[in-house]
Order: structure tokens, then sequence, then C-alpha cells
């Protein structure tokens, strides 16, 4: 079995002087990054790999989630997910870094990881993570997906189940 987790990057400052890939993290969101990683670890759900785009708040929240976690698992940062739509080149970089990695991270922005997650959750999802899940997509929010394949070439749309969604004010 096969495990995904699709985190939107923590809260970052508002949009303004500076170029918005270089937008950093507030303080919030440095909090919320590392509970989040504190999350992983009670649950669980160490990442053998994580993919991640290379803008400065979603590095922040990375190496947050990792401070949390205890662990420095590998890191693949890639220039195709710093993207702003439907979660297609998240999904191509799935395929293409996964490998034989059992669990997976991505780390990346909204709408993408968003719309990755909604596009990836079929039947058989907890239906009040998904409800919720549908409704808002927060800052330092994950997405836990499991997939019976024994390949991440292989995921695809509604093929995915949805085993929890977790946010910074939600439970575990």
């Amino acid at each position: 079995m096969l495990r995904l987790i699709i985190m939107r990057h923590a809260k970052a400052v508002a949009e303004g002087d500076g170029p918005d890939k270089e937008r950093a993290l507030t303080e919030r969101g440095l909090k919320a990054a590392f509970a989040a990683g504190q999350k992983l670890a009670k649950n669980q759900l160490i990442p053998g790999q994580i993919l991640c785009s290379p803008a400065t708040r979603t590095r922040q929240t990375l190496a947050q989630v990792m401070a949390g976690m205890g662990t420095t698992p590998p890191v693949i940062l890639r220039e195709s997910l710093y993207a702003f739509g439907d979660g297609s080149p998240y999904l191509e970089a799935i395929a293409k870094e996964g490998r034989e990695i059992a669990t997976l991270m991505i780390i990346g922005h909204n709408p993408s990881v968003h719309s990755l997650a909604l596009r990836l959750s079929g039947h058989g999802s907890d239906p009040q993570a998904l409800s919720e899940m549908r409704g808002k997509y927060p800052t330092a929010a994950m997405a836990v997906l499991a997939f019976d394949l024994p390949d991440w070439s292989m995921i695809g749309v509604g093929g995915g189940r949805l085993e929890s969604f977790l946010t910074p004010k939600g439970g575990e």
C-alpha cells in the first residue's frame, strides 16, 4: 500500500513588496508547520521522501515539519511544484519521483494541493474528512491518502482513499 501526504505550506506573509516566490512564513506559520510535523510523528506518518516547491514559504514549511517530526527524510525540490492550478504538475512529480517509497509527502501551494487531493480522493474515503477537505484547504493542512497500488506511476483520479485531513486547528 502507498500513502501520500499532501500539505499546503503554512501561513505566509501577505503579498507585497517582493516577489511572490520569496514570501516567508509568519510566526504563526512557523509554529503551525512545526506542529504539523509533530502530528505526523505522533500518527506514525513519517514520509520516506518529500517533494517540495522551491518557494521560500514551502522550504520554511519543510524545515519546520522535519524539526517537528524529529527526522530528515530525503527531499527533492522541484520547480514544477511552484504551480497554482489543477495539480497536474504535482501528479507528474509524484509518478516520477515516488519510486519505491511507501509514504511520500508533497508540500506545495493552493489551489494545486486542494485540487490534487480532491482529484485523487475516491470512494471509501472518510466522509467527514472528505466534507471538511472539500470546504476548505487551510494553510498547513495535510490530506493523507492511501492507494492499494504497487507503484506511484499508477495513481490516478479517484484512486485514493482519504484516511485523514489534518489541520492546524483540527484534531489528530
